[in-house]
């Protein structure tokens, strides 16, 4: 992975993460205000809890999807970029037993 997509992934994760908490800190706050003050039942707050373990499993599973596919690609580039130096080396012999590259 090179330098500047690590920065660009870090910075994102970074955004992600204060925006996301920042999120689920307003739902919980509000969620826990409505019911205070009566606007919603009691055991609201257990709702709550149980999106917030189902999106946490998502996310889980999305994060892992999204590794496996950073590494088989990072894996087929560096496949990739093997092949391509074969093939440079074959081009370089074949060019230089056609006497196309002069001798050293």
């Amino acid at each position: 992975m090179k330098a500047s997509e690590w920065r660009e992934r870090t910075l994102l994760g970074l955004w992600w993460l204060m925006f996301g908490a920042a999120a689920v800190w307003l739902l919980v706050g509000s969620t826990a205000y409505w019911v205070k003050h009566g606007w919603l039942p009691p055991d609201t707050s257990g709702w709550v809890q149980a999106f917030g373990g189902i999106g946490a499993i998502i996310g889980v599973f999305m994060v892992s999807r999204l590794e496996a596919r950073t590494k088989k690609n990072e894996r087929l580039q560096d496949d990739y970029d093997y092949m391509n130096k074969a093939l440079r080396i074959c081009w370089i012999c074949d060019w230089q037993y056609r006497g196309l590259l002069p001798r050293p």
